[in-house]
């Protein structure tokens, strides 16, 4: 039935809804016409009046795109020359902690962890690379990683002056990732200088945060290191500290939620700072990620009061700091939506970054990849080396349109415009794997079905996203 309309049907506590892929609109609907499509998407009967009316306004159309090809293929060559804007240097491999989830601790298809430095040619060369190709770009980013990219202070202050004199007239923003153990005066006020964006790990209180990020030395948790560290900043530089510096938390699923969720929110030397929550990856681990049933309650329990906040049922207090963004994804996923006219025969799902333009992140060695996120093994994301300053194009486009390993499937997903997922959900180490790929979509729509859900249901509660709405179209029959 080549006729069947391009939609997905779902449904809150008290209403229908349609989903409809080609406009991507949200229908609101009557029974009796949501059970007539739902008969029509299952093959049950062929049309319906229902359906011809909505047809006659422009919604339930059958089309479908014809191939999956990202819109900026086209472009990627001039891209890569002329709007680079971020680069990552990973400036040691080497780290003063072992944390139990660190994607170099061995549970994960990656390098381990080893006491490969950067050298200041590399550094130089990576430097050189993104100015040389970012006459488009009005700013350039420049962030350090590593392992601990602390034990290389030195040589930061090296690429840090390096980068300041050849990116003459072009603003230039530093960034680093760090433990927060290193940072003693003489490199804070270093930071400070270079007005560096810093983002440190700790997760939440010295039980929670002990038990995995622990000294390589002694077996002791870094937790109290951390704190005195943090004090001290703030304590010298008040204003910058609130402004420059945000916390990563990453919860494991024995965390108690509640406990962290307090600490972030109420603990005085921190509850000033932003903070954001990961929790341990799953791309590449060797073992399932398993988290308690008291874990999963706290959080969606959690989760739950964010909305009702922001319906002015509980106040600010009351939420945690830990799901900042949680409110601002459905906002930005659906309610800020775009309407289309149609699905042009050329689309792409979403998800994959423009590999080397947004992100790019250079290994100890050299060796370019996408961002900091995928494997160091990997093959398929080694995009070239610095010595010789070239990136593969066609490597990188692969990266880019990586929907074309699943392009049967993803033409006819109803969640295609939604799909997050990037070229690692794919990566089987020597190649993009479409079985792979595959896996994770059951995931991706249900997450999706969730949000519209979600969305719909504070719609109904009388909540306004001052954006696209609901249609609600009444039918003339």
């Amino acid at each position: 039935m080549e006729n069947k309309p391009f939609i997905h049907l779902f449904r809150t506590i008290d209403k229908k809804y349609v989903y409809d892929v080609n406009t991507n609109t949200i229908l609101d609907v009557e029974k009796s016409i949501f059970d007539e499509l739902k008969e029509i998407k299952a093959g049950e009967k062929e049309t319906s009046e229902a359906l011809e009316f909505y047809r006659s306004k422009g919604y339930l159309s059958s089309n479908r795109a014809k191939r999956i090809e990202h819109p900026d293929t086209k472009y990627f060559s001039s891209y890569i020359e002329s709007k680079m804007n971020t680069v990552t240097l990973q400036v040691t491999q080497r780290c003063n902690l072992r944390c139990h989830y660190c994607a170099y601790s061995g549970n994960y298809e990656n390098r381990a962890h080893n006491a490969m430095d950067m050298d200041l040619e590399t550094a130089f060369k990576a430097i050189d690379l993104i100015i040389d190709n970012s006459s488009e770009a009005p700013k350039l980013n420049i962030g350090f990683y590593g392992g601990e990219p602390m034990i290389m202070f030195d040589f930061i202050k090296k690429c840090v002056e390096y980068a300041k004199k050849e990116a003459e007239g072009k603003e230039v923003a530093f960034r680093m990732t760090t433990n927060g153990t290193l940072l003693t005066d003489d490199k804070i006020d270093f930071l400070v200088e270079n007005n560096f964006s810093i983002l440190i790990s700790i997760d939440g209180p010295k039980e929670n945060h002990d038990k995995n990020r622990i000294f390589v030395n002694s077996g002791l948790g870094s937790y109290d290191t951390i704190m005195t560290n943090i004090e001290a900043m703030k304590k010298k530089y008040p204003d910058y500290v609130t402004k420059n510096i945000a916390f990563n938390a990453v919860l494991d699923g024995e965390t108690d939620f509640k406990c962290a969720s307090e600490f972030f929110n109420n603990y005085e030397v921190i509850k000033d700072f932003n903070v954001s929550l990961s929790l341990i990856s799953e791309e590449y681990s060797v073992e399932a990620i398993k988290y308690s049933d008291l874990f999963n309650t706290q959080y969606q329990y959690e989760r739950f009061k964010v909305y009702l906040n922001q319906l002015g049922k509980i106040s600010e207090k009351g939420i945690t700091k830990l799901f900042q963004r949680e409110f601002a994804s459905i906002k930005m996923d659906v309610a800020d939506r775009k309407k289309a006219e149609k699905i042009f025969e050329v689309e792409h799902p979403g998800g994959p970054c423009i590999p080397c333009v947004r992100k790019m992140f250079i290994s100890v060695d050299g060796t370019i990849y996408p961002c900091e996120r995928v494997s160091e093994l990997s093959e398929p994301m080694k995009l070239g080396n610095v010595s010789d300053g070239i990136i593969n194009v066609e490597k990188a486009k692969a990266i880019l349109n990586v929907g074309q390993i699943t392009e049967k499937q993803c033409l006819d997903c109803w969640a295609y415009r939604f799909c997050k997922q990037c070229a690692a959900g794919a990566d089987e180490i020597d190649e993009l794997s479409a079985t792979k790929r595959l896996s994770k979509c059951a995931a991706i729509k249900s997450s999706t079905e969730k949000e519209l859900r979600m969305f719909c249901s504070l719609k109904e509660l009388g909540y306004d996203f001052n954006n696209l709405q609901i249609q609600n179209i009444n039918r003339k029959v």
